[in-house]
């Protein structure tokens, strides 16, 4: 697309919502949700003006607001008509309209808010206040911005408000009996799933071809693929790997967390355009340790035979996965440890925001986009 194409793209995003009617309910039903200021909860107010913060289906959006009610922040919106305006049109960001919050007219400051998230720089209203300014350039921060912070990877937004992360417990789940050795579930449909951008730019397989390795690796018998979600643990003895299929094997999405906590390891394999996928953050907390090519795009990094086994290609992939079904349980009960461990220590909801509140700066930036830049590992 030419220059002047992508001008003209960027105009028709940018003002379409005053075009499109559902645009204005969706705008209304929002403002009916609002409620007023709860008193006694610090508040956390957010100002976006960009479109942007509606990427990848409210994603984004979900993932900030709900880390900052973990710290028992009362959310306030801006009354901004395109904010506003797809509340109801992005999946995941209308999620929000069953959580409170208050909405705000705009200003040029917020001086009652502890927070302020918002993609227009303006300074703190005080000396006490927080502004987070978020940044949607595809980029890691470097040793030149010691304010700067990168948006974690996070657990699926629908699981995150279902509440079976609540049903888990550390303690059971550090000794619970698994009946899976090695799991996969989710979507492999192809050639979705084999999209030559994760070898070309990022250097890793693709889901498809980490499945087809080991279909093609294992014996028949290891490589058990049920025809449906009640097939799942019917299989007399535990095969090496178990591949749950949507949409013939779906998980019901209420017993997602129960269900990947039944597998000793889960393989963690890319999603469509880009490393991760949700599932690594939640096997993470589920216990089930992760076999995946990409520890470093978690910050701190997975450690493999720490908290994780790492493969490098096809040939190493299968050589985890066969010590994966050999290991005693003494190893994988460590594994399990260091697994839990990392989800807890910087993975639980809540764990970023707080990180960003205690830090010495009163301004910080935010890219939400780091996690698309390719990374290196500490010995590449």
């Amino acid at each position: 697309m030419n220059s002047f194409g992508k001008k003209l793209e960027g105009l028709v995003r940018r003002f379409r919502s005053y075009f499109i009617p559902s645009h204005y309910a969706s705008a209304r039903e929002t403002k009916a949700q609002s409620v007023a200021i709860l008193e006694g909860k610090p508040l956390c107010v957010f100002d976006f003006q960009s479109i942007k913060i509606d990427n990848v289906g409210g994603r984004y959006m979900h993932h900030i607001i709900t880390d900052f009610e973990e710290q028992g922040f009362h959310i306030c919106f801006t009354d901004r008509f395109r904010f506003l305006a797809t509340f109801t049109e992005k999946t995941y960001k209308k999620l929000l309209l069953k959580h409170t919050f208050s909405i705000i007219p705009p200003a040029r400051s917020y001086p009652d808010a502890a927070v302020v998230v918002t993609d227009v720089a303006y300074p703190p209203a005080n000396a006490a206040q927080k502004v987070i300014i978020v940044d949607y350039e595809e980029k890691l921060p470097d040793s030149s911005e010691p304010n700067a912070f990168t948006l974690p990877f996070f657990m699926h937004p629908r699981v995150h408000d279902s509440g079976q992360l609540n049903r888990l417990k550390k303690a059971d789940l550090a000794s619970k009996e698994r009946c899976m050795k090695i799991l996969f579930a989710g979507n492999d449909k192809y050639p979705t799933y084999d999209n030559p951008l994760l070898p070309n730019r990022y250097k890793i397989l693709s889901r498809h071809r980490c499945l087809e390795t080991l279909r093609q690796s294992l014996p028949p018998e290891q490589f058990y693929r049920p025809e449906a979600y009640k097939n799942l643990f019917e299989t007399p003895s535990k095969p090496a790997f178990t591949l749950s299929s949507y949409p013939a094997c779906k998980i019901p999405q209420k017993l997602w967390l129960e269900t990947v906590s039944m597998a000793e390891f889960y393989l963690a394999t890319p999603g469509v355009h880009m490393p991760f996928c949700h599932n690594l953050i939640e096997a993470l907390a589920a216990g089930s340790i992760p076999i995946l090519q990409y520890p470093q795009y978690l910050q701190p990094h997975l450690e493999h035979s720490k908290n994780c086994l790492v493969f490098d290609d096809a040939e190493s992939l299968v050589e985890v996965v066969n010590f994966a079904m050999t290991a005693p349980a003494e190893e994988i009960a460590r594994l399990r440890q260091g697994a839990l461990q990392f989800y807890e220590d910087y993975l639980t909801p809540g764990i970023f925001s707080k990180k960003m509140l205690t830090h010495s700066s009163n301004e910080l930036t935010l890219y939400v986009n780091a996690y698309r830049v390719p990374h290196k590992r500490k010995n590449e």
